[in-house]
């Protein structure tokens, strides 16, 4: 009988458990800089939430095929960072640091399946997608405004609000 090595068993044992606890993104940010996404995702384990990271926040660097990078430690204190408010069995509130008036609340539909709500110029709705048109760039970059949009819970209608920062993050 042949006997795998302990890191090899090691490594299936973690590639297991990660996929088991995968999930979808609740929604992606696109800004209008380049063609690179900040990826938002629910953090579970077989436990419920993961209790250090329960939203997964990392970037898709599309302009450098696809590599996948967290967030700088400036990202995520002032621009694309969350805040927890509450966290129960059932659902997650945060806020994004670069929206602190938008609750966002993360609930379950089924396993692997979550759902980020929030207000859509008036409506509960599902978010789809964060837009953010900016100028300039780098450090000297400026937030013209943010689109959220999504649909809407009770009727499923698109909605669209556009969000005008009064100060600029980058």
């Amino acid at each position: 009988m042949v006997r795998p090595s302990f890191p090899f068993f090691f490594c299936c044992v973690l590639l297991a458990a990660r996929a088991a606890i995968a999930a979808e993104p609740l929604f992606l940010i696109d800004r209008s800089l380049n063609r690179n996404q900040v990826v938002y995702e629910a953090n579970v384990t077989t436990h419920g939430w993961d209790e250090d990271d329960p939203i997964r926040v990392y970037w898709i660097l599309h302009e450098d095929e696809g590599r996948v990078e967290p967030l700088s430690g400036i990202e995520q204190s002032f621009a694309y960072g969350i805040s927890v408010r509450k966290q129960t069995e059932q659902e997650l509130r945060f806020v994004l640091k670069a929206l602190p008036k938008k609750e966002i609340t993360v609930l379950q539909q089924s396993p692997g399946k979550f759902i980020a709500l929030t207000e859509i110029a008036g409506a509960q709705a599902v978010i789809k997608s964060i837009f953010i048109k900016t100028v300039g760039s780098g450090i000297f970059s400026s937030v013209r405004y943010i689109e959220v949009s999504g649909h809407s819970v009770s009727d499923e209608q698109i909605r669209v609000e556009r969000i005008v920062p009064k100060k600029s993050f980058g």
